[in-house]
């Protein structure tokens, strides 16, 4: 999800789908302008600064909004690649 909070001028849709093409990122992405201050995610979510993680599991609640990798390895069934602590 891109959520524009500053260049709005350069931080378009437009401009979101050619990052996908000119990447080959065949994955979901979102576009959240500003409304007042910030975009409704940010504003939703106390979201302060980029980056930032929002996983949604497959019934759209939300999973997690800080990265915990352990976690979210482990959520996708990749848990033989959790680091170990040291």
């Amino acid at each position: 999800m891109q959520t524009v909070f500053e260049a709005a001028e350069t931080n378009t849709l437009e401009r979101l789908r050619e990052t996908q093409q000119r990447y080959g990122l065949a994955i979901p992405f979102g576009h959240d302008s500003a409304v007042d201050r910030y975009p409704s995610l940010m504003a939703d979510f106390g979201i302060r600064g980029t980056p930032w993680f929002i996983v949604f599991d497959m019934q759209g609640e939300v999973f997690d909004f800080r990265l915990d990798a352990q976690r979210l390895l482990r959520a996708f069934g990749r848990a033989n690649e959790v680091p170990q602590a040291a």
